[in-house]
């Protein structure tokens, strides 16, 4: 195209009279040189490395063809000029743009199988927990009655509506309290400050945990060496989850564009120095993440199943190995795009789980209350929702055990159903007038919902590791308010006397209050002289 076009410009300089070509060429020059670059220079600009150094040849050409317009005295050689000399921005902008469009790509190319990945920690553990190291957990949680799976950071403080998702997973962020539905996440900014300003792109707050993802192993060893004690273990946690093959690509992408940025440092890249071109490749990771994490939500959430879940467990994939990365290379603004990714992936997270305490809320509220449980037509409703709620929950159990980590599940479930529970544990505290019979239909609801304890069972060790290890409960682990539970379930169907004796010698006061006990009593035993006697009883020995 080129040469044919400065062909052309030499027969209407040479083969015309000077007066007739002077005006032609003037007249049709501009026009054409603008056409030249919109649609044939720039359009023609490699994106790849390799490719570039060859288009220099087409760079000289156009410089030439600038001196020969410049000669006839014709307009647009100043646009050639121009253009020659902002090629390597030309460039930078094309890469800039193509590895944007390749996040979109990634989301629509043909989708492979999931594939499993692994996630390797290694802890020192008390010989006491190792029941606990085998389901994930950390040996710091044992003596903790909230649920904190096991995971690489510390739990937070935050809300009472969130704290049982909050209990052990790096957040920092204070949660508001509305008092029913958890709120929507706040939005922190994670990008540098010159991407995120170009971009107007913020990252929604996490509310919720890090789960881990999809089936827990453990195995003890003595430790050697001076740390080493009988009364201590060194566990290996081998977390396997489940990932799309999205992150693969996203990572191949910013792979690319942190290699050219080293290969671009070369001697024969030399005019690419002065516009930095190294530091603009390294910056592309940075848009290429924000672009996945605009796009992201939409696609996930209308193409795959749990697509939320999928979310969490790809964007902590990604983060895993860009950390990597970013410690090799000692890059501050990778950490800062690892922390944002980690903060839009547990957003997301955050975002599935308040959707199911919403179904399960709605589930509940069919039973109003538990009133009149006993009373057709209020007592099938009571049964229907309770039943609604269990299966809701077995259904969700199903779905992502086959996605997240042993000890991420638990972690999940445990915060759906301690949610259930609470719900439970306050609408039977309002019930003003409990009859027996009510009583008795209240704890066959509670025996109900207290079989779900069969989704927390600890896994059997493998073969050599102790056979004669029997799988154990861990719901209290996962389900702060567990005991709670289990502790109304023993009032409803106690005598006076029972109740004292949990009072006084048992544990009841740890888990409710004496004026929780004391209007439980009067719900549930007519006024007489034992009801006085017990809730003075009560009253005297508060702890």
């Amino acid at each position: 195209m080129l040469d044919c076009l400065s062909s052309v410009f030499v027969f209407l300089h040479t083969q015309f009279p000077s007066r007739l070509g002077s005006v032609i060429g003037k007249s049709i020059s501009e026009e054409v040189i603008r056409t030249l670059i919109h649609e044939w220079l720039t359009a023609s600009v490699p994106i790849s490395l390799s490719e570039l150094l060859q288009f220099e040849k087409v760079q000289t050409t156009v410089r030439d063809l600038a001196i020969l317009v410049s000669s006839y005295q014709w307009h647009g050689h100043k646009d050639l000029e121009d253009w020659a000399e902002g090629l390597p921005h030309i460039w930078l902008q094309n890469r800039r743009n193509s590895a944007l469009d390749a996040v979109r790509k990634a989301f629509k190319a043909q989708r492979g199988p999931n594939k499993e990945v692994q996630r390797v920690e290694r802890q020192n553990v008390s010989r006491g927990d190792d029941i606990l190291a085998q389901n994930g957990l950390n040996h710091r949680n044992a003596g903790r009655t909230e649920r904190e799976p096991q995971t690489t950071g510390a739990s937070e403080n935050t809300a009472i509506q969130e704290e049982e998702d909050l209990s052990g997973w790096d957040f920092e962020e204070d949660v508001e309290d509305n008092g029913s539905a958890s709120s929507p996440p706040t939005k922190p900014n994670g990008d540098s400050e010159d991407t995120s300003d170009a971009w107007g792109w913020n990252d929604d707050n996490a509310d919720e945990t890090r789960p881990a993802d999809s089936a827990t192993q453990a195995k003890a060893v003595n430790l050697d060496g001076p740390n080493g004690s009988p009364d201590h273990r060194e566990v290996t946690m081998t977390e396997t989850y489940m990932v799309t093959d999205i992150p693969d690509h996203v990572l191949e992408i910013v792979s690319s564009e942190l290699r050219d940025a080293e290969q671009i440092k070369t001697p024969e890249y030399a005019p690419f120095e002065r516009i930095s071109a190294p530091t603009t490749l390294r910056s592309l990771p940075t848009l290429i993440l924000a672009m996945f994490r605009a796009t992201a939500p939409a696609y996930y959430s209308s193409a795959i199943l749990s697509g939320n879940i999928h979310l969490y467990n790809d964007c902590m994939y990604m983060v895993e190995q860009l950390r990597d990365t970013a410690h090799v290379m000692s890059s501050t603004q990778m950490l800062e795009d690892c922390d944002a990714l980690e903060r839009f992936a547990k957003s997301a997270y955050a975002r599935e789980m308040d959707l199911q305490r919403t179904v399960l809320g709605d589930l509940l509220d069919g039973a109003q209350g538990f009133i009149d449980c006993t009373r057709f037509p209020y007592s099938a409703e009571c049964e229907n929702a309770v039943g609604s709620v269990i299966d809701r929950l077995r259904a969700v159990h199903e779905e992502w055990s086959s996605i997240l980590s042993r000890s991420a599940l638990l972690q999940s479930i445990g915060s759906l159903l301690s949610r259930v529970i609470e719900k439970v544990v306050k609408d039977v505290e309002e019930m003003e007038d409990i009859s027996e019979a009510e009583s008795q239909r209240l704890t066959a609801f509670c025996s109900q919902i207290s079989a779900l304890e069969d989704l927390f069972l600890s896994e059997r060790p493998a073969a050599g590791e102790g056979t004669n290890a029997e799988s154990l409960p861990l719901t209290a682990v996962y389900v702060p308010n567990w005991l709670r539970f289990q502790y109304l379930s023993n009032i409803l169907e106690s005598s006076l006397v029972d109740i004292k004796y949990l009072w006084t010698e048992g544990e009841l006061s740890l888990e409710f209050s004496a004026d929780e006990v004391i209007e439980l009593i009067e719900a549930l035993f007519a006024e007489s002289s034992h009801r006085r006697n017990a809730i003075a009883e009560i009253r005297r020995n508060r702890p």
